[in-house]
């Protein structure tokens, strides 16, 4: 069934807090909300959420790209207009991912199937995804404390926000408090020299630590190996990804994890398939996304799913819905630290009243 009508929306979604890294902060999340509808009035439905800071292309070059590549698809079918997409290494990644999206949504509704089974069919039917409760901070016990009465057993913490030893002296003090089966995982941001981060990594030592994301200013294969070696936890690779070779990642596997966002790696398929390279490399992988609306964390979601089994234990950095103050649909629903994948057809998003009035008026 042929595409025969699109619409680019337009949002601006406020954060109730506002959020930090040593990468920089933020305090609303804007893009586009791309719907792609074909002849049997089935909707397709993508994110494009572009976050300079984090990776991806300007917001104006998203738009220019998303309006010259969508004019072409009236009267293409979905299946079609995926395989005419041009490579995701060679085009601006949260546009394609948006894009992309949309086409994978509608085709996968139009096979009657959820997406996470379009893209594997032995996807998971649900996963396990960690609590995401910003900054190492003064205030950070309660909220940890907030996290675990939810269910959750993964609580992702920003570092590197202040000198080495007072990070530690936190840590120290959050781990002293937190019940045995809860663990921290940290996101350091690209923040220490070699030297601090032997520090710091020393200093944790002993501590409930899953992971650490991202030590390093500059990151080096060589450094992040004796780094790993030294650390109790997994290393894991973010925003360093886009500078380092994956070849080489996959061949040396200096640090045990990879972290993909499908807005700044350019979307599912793209990651999908880095997955499956890592998952034959002996390298875990999680999923996040970066803080996006719901129909972004649907997505996600899906490919989350798709990469893993029943038996996958690792958490996925997706329960970020909560730090939005508004949003385009709902997200997907935590209970006890799992989201539960449904099983109609399609992302699982649709938009919400506000956005189906926008959508009726364009």
């Amino acid at each position: 069934m042929p595409i025969h009508d699109w619409r680019l929306i337009p949002y601006q979604l406020p954060l109730r807090h506002e959020w930090q890294s040593t990468q920089g902060y933020f305090k609303e999340r804007s893009g586009w909300l791309i719907c792609l509808a074909d002849t049997s009035d089935l909707t397709g439905y993508g994110d494009c959420a572009p976050l300079p800071q984090a990776g991806t292309e300007p917001p104006d070059f998203a738009e220019n790209w998303l309006q010259e590549h969508l004019r072409p698809l009236r009267r293409e079918d979905a299946k079609t207009s995926l395989e005419k997409l041009p490579p995701p290494g060679y085009v601006p990644p949260a546009a394609y991912c948006g894009l992309e999206t949309a086409l994978l949504d509608l085709s996968a509704k139009q096979a009657g199937i959820p997406l996470a089974r379009h893209l594997n069919p032995a996807a998971a039917t649900s996963i396990p995804v960690n609590a995401n409760i910003g900054p190492l901070a003064t205030d950070t016990s309660q909220r940890a404390h907030i996290a675990i009465a939810q269910g959750f057993h993964i609580l992702k913490l920003k570092v590197g926000l202040t000198n080495v030893a007072e990070d530690l002296r936190q840590l120290h003090s959050l781990a002293e408090g937190l019940p045995p089966h809860c663990q921290l995982r940290l996101d350091a941001n690209l923040a220490w020299s070699a030297e601090n981060a032997h520090r710091f990594i020393t200093g944790i030592k002993g501590l409930p630590i899953e992971s650490l994301e991202e030590p390093l200013q500059e990151p080096n294969p060589k450094i992040l190996s004796e780094l790993q070696h030294e650390c109790d936890c997994s290393l894991a690779l973010d925003e360093s990804l886009e500078y380092l070779a994956l070849d080489r990642l996959l061949q040396e596997k200096p640090v045990r994890r990879l972290i993909l966002k499908p807005m700044v790696r350019g979307g599912l398929r793209a990651c999908l398939d880095i997955a499956k390279q890592a998952h034959d490399a002996d390298m875990e992988i999680v999923v996040t996304s970066t803080v996006d609306s719901a129909a972004g964390v649907w997505a996600a979601t899906q490919l989350a799913a798709a990469i893993s089994d029943e038996s996958t234990s690792l958490a996925h950095g997706l329960a970020s819905a909560a730090w939005l103050s508004e949003d385009l649909g709902k997200a997907p629903t935590v209970i006890d630290g799992r989201i539960q994948l449904p099983t109609t057809p399609g992302l699982g998003f649709e938009p919400g009243k506000k956005w189906l009035t926008t959508l009726a008026r364009n």
